[in-house]
Order: structure tokens, then C-alpha cells, then sequence
């Protein structure tokens, strides 16, 4: 069975905020800021219900916290 949402909810965070971060000038919000983890994720997975397992498998396998190189870990 799969993680869900829930459970994989620190690293969404900083995996959704280095994919998508804020601008730095202050005029574009990071993925975390306009709450993607919370409203357009989920929407995302029930659309693709036949990719959501694998995504939720492959978050599972990053770091729960940050890392010092976000991009490295998840490529």
C-alpha cells in the first residue's frame, strides 16, 4: 500500500518549495505558498490514479527533511 498525502507531507514541502521556489523579488509565491500540496496535488493524483502510487512511492524514498542539495536528491 502506498503513503499517502499525509504522510508524506514534510517532504512534499521541501521537494514542492525547490521545484517551484519563490521568486526572488518578492513577485511570484513558491508551490508551498499557493498551498499545491494541499489543493492541486490532490486533484493531480485522482486524475491520474494509475501514476499516483508510483509518484507517492518515489517521494517516500527522499529525505524527510530538506537536504543541502534538494535538486540532487531528487533527481
Amino acid at each position: 500500500m502506498s503513503p499517502s498525502l499525509a504522510d508524506l507531507r514534510s517532504r512534499l514541502d521541501w521537494v514542492i518549495d525547490a521545484l517551484i521556489p519563490a521568486d526572488p523579488k518578492g513577485i511570484m509565491p513558491s508551490a508551498r505558498d499557493i498551498s499545491v500540496a494541499d489543493r492541486l496535488l490532490p486533484v493531480a493524483l485522482k486524475q491520474r490514479d494509475d501514476m499516483a502510487p508510483a509518484f507517492l512511492e518515489a517521494i517516500a524514498s527522499l529525505p524527510e527533511h530538506c537536504p543541502q542539495d534538494p535538486l540532487a536528491a531528487i533527481q
